[in-house]
């Protein structure tokens, strides 16, 4: 969303690159109740497989600036 705005200035890039970090944390968060609890139903794999193609976008965006 940032890019499509305005260009990514240092503090932009300073700030996307937290929200990627913060992001990547949750993820992994959300790796640890999926190895402990299994994963549940077809709305848990939906999200899971948004959650990872929005954050990889992310990723892709914040590096290639």
């Amino acid at each position: 969303m940032i890019t499509l705005l305005t260009g990514l200035s240092t503090p932009w890039l300073v700030v996307s690159w937290i929200l990627c970090a913060a992001a990547a944390l949750f993820i992994a968060v959300g790796w640890v109740s999926v190895f402990r609890r299994g994963m549940r139903g077809a709305g848990a794999w939906s999200t899971c497989i948004l959650v990872h193609a929005v954050w990889a976008w992310q990723l892709i965006t914040v590096v290639r600036h």
